[in-house]
């Protein structure tokens, strides 16, 4: 099947366009398998089945930014769709269900919320009155949208203030909030106490490349004195990820074992009981294993990365068994799957019901990367599938260990 759009900017139809970070997108908005390209003087989403298919992209709101935007799921037809018209179209739906998620239609004090929907509505049914008309459609529908995503910003922070304020009034904050990433690396006095003064916890990266050069090598003189100062001063220490499997983060000689997993396999088992061994006594958390879902210098099948993530935990709660442990997904989202070959993803870890806990990272532009408003990230379930399947979904314990934000949005 193919979806075809007309894509158009302050009334004026595009005739050219390079969609960022375009992926095609199915039910519960995960992405699926298709080819989302610009030809024609026409936005093309191609799949190989006869599906409703909905397109997700990097999209320019003008004076709110750019952030990932998507459709609803279309039916396949001759005549194109307007992008901007099928753009409001989803972020109305998405604001409805999200009202209806967290019992606000009819909460107090929202009543300046709900004109804003109902404007924002107003203006959508009046572009889809001008469809005949798309210049006309699209300035309404851009229009719409405009005031759906401030709309979506403000009801995230509504609810979130709901939340929060529920947690002071019965005094069940968290005592440790604030903390940062160390570069162990630097032999500097004033920077320990400074992170020491300032912070509830840090998290002191392990990385394999640094900690084993070499086959027959440790090098832990620099982290065993971080390690040693952070514990005379009760600091909370995050430790990790121990095994991260990227270009950056695996050692050299790593590599001739890239085809025989069972080796790799052994290899991290004894170097993860290395570390945790040593340093277990100070360490209140480990990050076990991190983006093997998304790993980029070996090819593991999804069975594989089970194996691994399960041995590695394992080994971690029974030298340490009083420590929590994380494991790091990276695109919670599942974004790489429009892109094939890919064979992981993040039910990885929701298969893994033993899992202590999880982190996520949602980055900025990039390959299988987009910024995204609030309401698009809020916490929701990871997607899983049965062995049918069917969509299902795991509720774990999401850890934010890190955002990013563009100069523009600072200033």
């Amino acid at each position: 099947m193919v979806l075809k759009f007309e894509i158009y900017r302050n009334g004026e139809r595009l005739r050219h366009f390079s969609p960022i970070n375009a992926m095609a997108v199915g039910p519960e908005s995960i992405p699926w398998t298709g080819n989302v390209t610009f030809r024609d003087e026409h936005l093309l989403v191609s799949r190989n089945d006869d599906n409703a298919t909905g397109v997700s992209l990097l999209w320019d709101l003008g004076q709110p930014g750019m952030y990932q935007m998507e459709t609803t799921r279309l039916p396949s037809r001759t005549k194109p769709y307007i992008l901007n018209v099928e753009l409001a179209r989803f972020r109305l739906m998405k604001i409805v269900q999200k009202q209806e998620d967290w019992n606000l239609f009819d909460f107090p004090h929202t009543e300046k919320l709900q004109q804003q929907f109902r404007e924002a509505q107003a203006l959508f049914a009046e572009s889809l009155a001008h469809l005949d008309k798309p210049e006309t459609a699209s300035k309404l529908a851009d229009r719409s949208m405009a005031i759906s995503v401030n709309l979506s910003e403000e009801l995230a922070r509504f609810h979130a203030e709901l939340l929060l304020n529920r947690r002071r009034s019965t005094n069940s904050m968290p005592r440790h909030l604030f903390g940062c990433r160390v570069d162990w690396t630097i032999n500097n006095q004033k920077y320990r106490d400074m992170i020491c003064e300032m912070c509830d916890f840090v998290v002191v990266p392990m990385p394999w490349k640094l900690l084993q050069p070499t086959e027959e090598e440790f090098l832990t003189k620099q982290l065993d004195d971080w390690i040693e100062i952070l514990a005379k001063k009760r600091m909370l220490i995050i430790a990790g990820p121990l095994v991260e499997l990227s270009d950056a983060q695996v050692p050299d000689w790593l590599y001739i074992w890239e085809h025989d997993f069972e080796t790799l396999r052994d290899l991290a088992y004894d170097y993860v009981r290395k570390v945790v061994s040593r340093y277990r006594r100070a360490v209140t958390a480990w990050n076990v294993v991190g983006g093997l879902n998304a790993t980029t210098a070996f090819t593991l099948s999804f069975e594989q990365m089970i194996e691994l993530t399960r041995v590695l935990v394992q080994q971690v709660r029974t030298i340490a068994s009083n420590a929590r442990t994380i494991v790091t997904v990276k695109h919670p989202f599942g974004e790489y799957h429009a892109h094939p070959p890919s064979d992981g993803s993040s039910d990885v870890v929701c298969r893994d019901g033993r899992s202590g806990g999880d982190a996520f990272r949602r980055f900025c532009p990039g390959t299988g990367n987009g910024s995204a408003d609030t309401m698009s990230v809020y916490p929701r379930p990871f997607p899983n599938f049965d062995d049918a399947g069917s969509i299902q979904y795991a509720r774990k314990t999401l850890v934010l260990h890190g955002f990013w934000c563009s100069r523009k949005s600072l200033s």
